[in-house]
């Protein structure tokens, strides 16, 4: 007897269709997943998407200078903003090769658009052809022009673009926006509550990047990653010839939160530990109360009933039977 959708199946089953977790830029970009890429208008979210693109077209060290270790092939770029001809620009000065970075359509000139289905059917038949090493959409508004990114259903937008990644092992980078820097934002490390629109559409990404300015230099860095603690920030610099380099930030000053944050990443990494234990370790590290809280925000750590006690963990989806409480940990 076939089974039918009310058939149960298992981690087992699910299993053998899902490669194990890998990287093709060390803690940056894995295949199977959603990306996003955050940051203001105007700073170079499009130019650094195509030098990411460029890794892929013909195995260019990626931008920390890591070899690049994947298979090069073809790059499928969903334009959605109408930007073709600086792209071509881009590409042609770069010495990128042209017929590599593919369109999803017959028409080179169309812009992508989520919200029709033909629109991702043709974006999905197109990132299937095996040539197709990744799949770059510039941007996420410009795709879903007309509708409201602060409704909850804009999810189902990275929804799609996450089981697309994992269905075809690929990884996806989408472009997206920050909402502009606040009187009480600072200059640290970006929070995932600066990124444009309802914040559920920022689940399905498992890697999400920014890209701001403080104090006039562009740092690209990790705000959220649910498979690895977060890689150095990196500095990145435009020159006259609109070719994108990049170092090492060095040694900014961090608050105290920032470095409690990186603390409980280095901790919890290896897993969920008793939210008690912490606390003390904490308090062992110097750090305060009110401090570990603003810390657990922006690492990333969440907080869940099990066992009879309150445990710590890098944020994740919960787990069967676990409740993640709406408020904070008691």
């Amino acid at each position: 007897m076939p089974p039918s959708a009310a058939t149960p199946s298992s981690w087992a089953d699910a299993a053998m269709h899902i490669d194990p977790i890998s990287w093709h830029w060390p803690r940056w970009l894995a295949p199977g997943f959603l990306h996003l890429l955050a940051g203001p208008t105007g700073l170079g979210k499009s130019l650094l998407a195509l030098r990411i693109a460029a890794c892929y077209l013909d195995g260019r060290p990626w931008p920390d200078g890591t070899p690049f270790g994947a298979e090069t092939g073809a790059v499928l770029w969903c334009e959605s903003e109408g930007a073709q001809a600086l792209n071509v620009d881009r590409a042609r000065r770069w010495g990128l090769p042209l017929r590599a970075l593919r369109s999803p359509f017959a028409d080179p000139l169309r812009d992508a658009n989520l919200l029709l289905r033909d629109d991702r059917q043709a974006i999905a038949e197109a990132a299937e052809d095996p040539a197709v090493r990744i799949v770059i959409l510039d941007s996420l508004s410009g795709a879903r022009a007309g509708a409201d990114e602060n409704d909850s259903r804009s999810l189902l937008s990275t929804q799609w673009l996450a089981r697309l990644a994992r269905d075809l092992a690929k990884p996806v980078l989408v472009t997206h926006h920050l909402r502009k820097r606040g009187m009480l934002d600072g200059d640290g490390a970006v929070h995932l509550d600066r990124i444009r629109g309802h914040s559920s559409l920022l689940q399905p990404a498992r890697l999400i990047w920014t890209l701001d300015a403080p104090h006039g230099v562009l740092r690209l860095a990790v705000a959220k990653s649910n498979l690895s603690v977060y890689p150095a920030p990196l500095r990145m610099i435009i020159d006259d010839t609109a070719y994108p380099r990049f170092e090492p930030m060095g040694e900014e000053p961090a608050s105290e939160a920032e470095r409690a944050a990186a603390w409980l990443q280095r901790e919890l990494v290896g897993g969920a530990r008793p939210a008690s234990e912490m606390e003390e370790a904490a308090l062992a590290q110097g750090i305060s109360n009110r401090t570990l809280v603003r810390a657990r925000a922006i690492a990333g750590v969440e907080a869940y009933r099990g066992s009879g006690a309150w445990w710590w963990r890098l944020r994740q989806e919960p787990s069967a039977g676990q409740q993640i409480p709406e408020g904070p940990c008691p």
